[in-house]
């Protein structure tokens, strides 16, 4: 009878610890998460409009802005918005180099299998809209399709 209440103490001794040091790790480091605002146009006006997002914080500025780009191609969540590019684009590259993002498409952004009711024009304002609008730092965006620089380039919205 012993042997098992010493390892049940053993045990709960253990958990106590564990618990504890998760708890200090939360409070010292916190969950890393921040919220991020996409925006996309309504199905019916195609008016501009902010959905939440809740994204984990990345090591650089580049990598929290490629996700957010990545967070825009998959679409949004509510059924009210329609997507800003096609889901078949991809990031071939990404680079921010002071206040200038480097955002380069592959040829899907351009070319995609479904029709959008968006020109490419207005998706590279949405995109824009939210980068800025979550980056303010970045003040200008230059946009390539596999390296070709596109006439849309997007230099800081105001309203």
């Amino acid at each position: 009878m012993k042997h098992i209440d010493r390892l049940t103490i053993i045990l709960a001794g253990s958990l106590v610890l564990i618990l504890l040091i998760s708890a200090v790790s939360y409070l010292i480091w916190g969950n890393r998460m921040e919220q991020q605002v996409i925006f996309f146009p309504t199905h019916q006006t195609l008016e501009m409009q902010g959905e939440s997002r809740i994204l984990p914080r990345k090591r650089t500025r580049e990598l929290e802005i490629e996700l957010l780009v990545k967070e825009i191609i998959l679409g949004p969540f509510g059924i009210d918005y329609t997507p800003v590019i096609p889901e078949d684009s991809r990031i071939r590259s990404i680079m921010l180099r002071d206040d200038t993002l480097y955002l380069d498409f592959s040829i899907d952004i351009v070319f995609p299998e479904a029709s959008s009711s968006l020109s490419l024009e207005e998706s590279m304002e949405y995109i824009t809209r939210s980068v800025q609008f979550n980056f303010p730092d970045v003040k200008k965006i230059i946009y390539t399709v596999n390296g070709n620089q596109l006439k849309v380039s997007s230099a800081i919205m105001t309203e």
